[in-house]
């Protein structure tokens, strides 16, 4: 059992056996959020990064980065952070226009990392709609605005990486778009969404 100072919000492990967990929270009084990596085997924490707000830390699926968001102060639009844990080095990705906390959502993700750790999709919220974007990260840059529309569902990579499928609402139906980022072949199409093969 672990007592931390902070207020639980969240928290993610690399894997099941792991001895890192990531947790942010948030620090009373100050209502400061802090992002903070904890080790099992030493019985350490560090703190990442703290600030006004800090939103949806995940680890890469290689358990050699994290990426979150990051805004440090209210007047500040927020930051997509990409922290390498071997290097202990922070990138800024790109900076979003505003972070929708929902109520039922306490957890959310508006970041995905693509299955070899090598690229990012991300909503970057507008004030009227919302666009996928996909960014590779050796070295930052943007791919492809993907889709920009009103609503988004949901974004993922297909398991091979290659393919990215993006769903969202077109005249009372789900439109479903995928994109391959390495020919940039798109297809839509129209329907209920049933998963990968």
């Amino acid at each position: 059992v672990v007592t931390l100072p902070e207020v639980i919000l969240g928290f993610d492990f690399y894997v099941p056996g792991s001895s890192l967990c990531l947790t942010y929270s948030l620090s009373e009084p100050s209502d400061k959020s802090v992002c903070m990596l904890y080790s099992w085997k030493n019985k350490k924490s560090q703190i990442i990064a703290s600030g006004y707000q800090i939103d949806s830390p995940r680890f890469s699926p290689d358990g050699s980065k994290i990426l979150f968001f990051y805004r440090p102060s209210v007047s500040e639009k927020p930051d997509l952070v990409i922290f390498t844990i071997p290097t202990q080095k922070k990138t800024t990705v790109c900076s979003v226009d505003k972070i929708t906390i929902y109520p039922w959502n306490a957890n959310p993700t508006y970041a995905i990392w693509s299955p070899n750790s090598q690229q990012l999709l991300v909503e970057n919220k507008q004030e009227s709609d919302s666009i996928v974007q996909l960014y590779s990260l050796f070295p930052v840059k943007l791919l492809k605005d993907i889709i920009q529309t009103d609503f988004i569902y949901t974004y993922r990579f297909s398991p091979s990486g290659e393919w990215i499928k993006v769903e969202y609402p077109q005249e009372e139906q789900t439109k479903i778009t995928l994109y391959h980022w390495k020919s940039g072949k798109t297809i839509e199409m129209m329907g209920e969404w049933l998963g990968w093969s």
